[in-house]
């Protein structure tokens, strides 16, 4: 990852998805850490192109408007 992007890392790593069973959870737990697209184009120093490329190396998806990190979710399932 771009050493630039690597703040969009730290700044998803409190939001990360656990399934929608825990979805609560982990809103409760992240409290005011939860990102927007936007926002996260205001506060990490890339372009619209790597940011979207960002998100889709650490495995972001978003849910009701806010990105959430779900690498960790996916190695879970595949073991």
């Amino acid at each position: 990852m771009k050493p630039r992007l690597r703040k969009l890392e730290e700044l998803l790593a409190f939001s990360e998805y656990k399934g929608s069973e825990l979805e609560e959870e982990v809103l409760a737990s992240a409290g005011s850490r939860l990102y927007s697209r936007d926002d996260l184009l205001t506060l990490v120093q890339a372009s619209s192109r790597e940011l979207d490329e960002g998100l889709q190396q650490i495995a972001a998806c978003e849910i009701n408007g806010k990105l959430h990190s779900y690498y960790l979710f996916l190695l879970m399932l595949l073991t």
